[in-house]
């Protein structure tokens, strides 16, 4: 056992505790606070790669990779921290391939050429979807029956209910597998409208627009290096790999007992916990998580997801007229990709990235390795010539395989368990505070929920442990922005209990006592 108290134990060093520990240490230097990692490396869901080019060799992204201005957290950190960005390319013809037959199809405007009745439920659905985005900052709205109905009905039996036409509907799937890594028919119609919700609206989740897309931007080098460069800033003893966290005990005295699989056990003040869904459910906690916490949790899967960088010695595409940019239903099962963007690097190095997301990566990580190549070169090559065959590198990351992860890019809510899912993951539970992309009140999913989660648990555990850190503007997103939402932080105890049954015991003997003798 760690024979000092800490402040804080920060539990995962992906970007989202990265970001909490970086806040912490940046309002209060003076904090005694550890980073405990399961993995041997940082980063989380950000990972990057070098792979061959005709220059020798550059840096991509196996991970999340893409920011964009409208998302002010991620935007202003990489700013502050002095990344250089630039623009993701999408200028060029491009391509789509959703109907039965697996024709594929060119447009340069931001209409796709599908039939007239498939761009009219589209372009319904997109209405309703942002009609209802509208709607969910009215607490009237979110607390009526259409909430619940929506809840309790996924993504495709909505779909089915609003598309006549194979074209919508296979659009609406690609969407979903690559955004979400899940297929409609599991995920709750109600988190898909959250979740849009926190993203300003649907269409910016797979737009490359300025100012509006969630794709606008990348990162010279790669997204991956936001999380080396907040350790920097940080001091490198609080780090610990290798430790993932077994069991948070928060009744034995008081403090939070924080035990690591090795035996170690770290003694602090507060905790943030700062790990995926399906990680949390893992650890034992003493005493157990709520029950509404808990269920929300075992109910929100973490999504499937592999993505692909193939580099080039020339961008032929680009030669040939073509974004990079492609939107295929998989051709009704003829190959597996989802999603295909231009990667060129920072240094003009050519590459493609592609995903395969949902049941159509379970399917496609089942095939041998050599054939996964093949498959997804002849696809390439379907899209833009003989030219894709010749590829300089190749590398794939099934996130699935990723220990400690267990998949990307996010869990999905599945029916019956959203109208709690707001308040239920960021919700403090004693002195355990909780952040991770998936609790994030802004862009939840992507790069920008996980800084925000990150500095708005630091905020609220800053706000107990050292309040003159804090202003009022840190605590408006947190659980302390009225009183109402404020946690009990005193750590449990059998007092109250006792104090209950003495009471129930002497108010029943005199109810008796009266009935029986009077």
């Amino acid at each position: 056992m760690s024979s000092e108290v800490l402040d804080v134990v920060v539990i995962g060093a992906g970007l989202s505790g990265v970001a909490a520990a970086h806040e912490l240490f940046h309002k209060n230097a003076k904090l005694r606070f550890v980073i405990l990692e399961a993995k041997e490396r940082i980063g989380g869901r950000t990972l990057g790669t070098k792979l061959r080019t005709s220059s020798g060799e550059d840096f991509w992204d196996l991970g999340g990779q893409w920011i964009g201005r409208c998302q002010p957290h991620i935007y202003s950190l990489v700013e502050k921290l002095q990344l250089k960005m630039y623009e993701q390319s999408c200028s060029g013809k491009k391509l789509v391939q959703l109907d039965s037959a697996g024709s594929i199809m060119q447009y340069t405007s931001d209409i796709p050429p599908i039939s007239l009745l498939a761009l009219l439920e589209l372009h319904c659905f997109i209405w309703k979807v942002s009609y209802f985005i509208k709607k969910m900052d009215s607490k009237v709205f979110m607390s009526s029956g259409l909430v619940a109905k929506l809840d309790g009905m996924t993504v495709e039996q909505f779909k089915r209910s609003y598309f006549w036409t194979q074209g919508a509907k296979n659009a609406l799937d690609s969407c979903c597998r690559c955004i979400f890594g899940s297929d409609p028919v599991h995920m709750s119609m109600l988190y898909f409208l959250m979740y849009a919700h926190r993203s300003n609206n649907f269409e910016a989740l797979l737009s490359c627009k300025k100012n509006f897309g969630a794709q606008e931007l990348k990162i010279n080098g790669g997204a991956w290096q936001i999380c080396h460069e907040l350790m920097k800033q940080i001091p490198g003893d609080t780090l610990n790999t290798s430790s993932p966290v077994v069991s948070i005990d928060q009744k034995q005295d008081k403090h939070v007992h924080v035990r690591v699989l090795n035996g170690t056990v770290f003694v602090c003040q507060y905790v943030i916990l700062a790990i995926p869904p399906n990680e949390i459910c893992k650890i034992s906690f003493n005493p157990c998580l709520p029950l509404q916490k808990f269920n929300v949790l075992q109910r929100m899967p973490v999504g499937c997801l592999t993505k692909i960088i193939v580099t080039y010695a020339e961008a032929f595409w680009q030669k040939n007229g073509f974004s990079g940019e492609v939107l295929t239903s998989g051709a009704n099962g003829a190959h597996p990709l989802c999603v295909v963007f231009d990667a060129t690097s920072a240094n003009k190095n050519p590459a493609l990235v592609a995903f395969v997301g949902g049941t159509q990566q379970i399917k496609f990580s089942s095939v041998q390795e050599s054939s996964r190549k093949s498959l997804v070169l002849e696809t390439l090559a379907s899209f833009f010539g003989a030219e894709a065959l010749h590829p300089l590198d190749y590398m794939e990351k099934n996130w699935n395989e990723e220990a400690y992860n267990g998949g990307c890019p996010v869990n999905v809510a599945t029916p019956g368990v959203c109208t709690t899912l707001h308040t239920a993951l960021s919700r403090p539970f004693y002195r355990v505070f909780f952040a991770g992309t998936e609790s994030a009140s802004r862009w939840c999913g992507f790069l920008n929920g996980a800084v925000q989660a990150g500095h708005r648990a630091a905020h609220e555990v800053l706000y107990n442990v050292s309040p003159e850190c804090v202003t009022d503007k840190d605590l408006v997103d947190t659980c302390y922005a009225n009183e109402e939402a404020q946690p009990t932080n005193e750590l449990p105890n059998a007092t109250p209990f006792c104090k209950l049954a003495i009471i129930t015991f002497i108010a029943a003997s005199l109810l008796a006592y009266k009935r029986f003798f009077t």
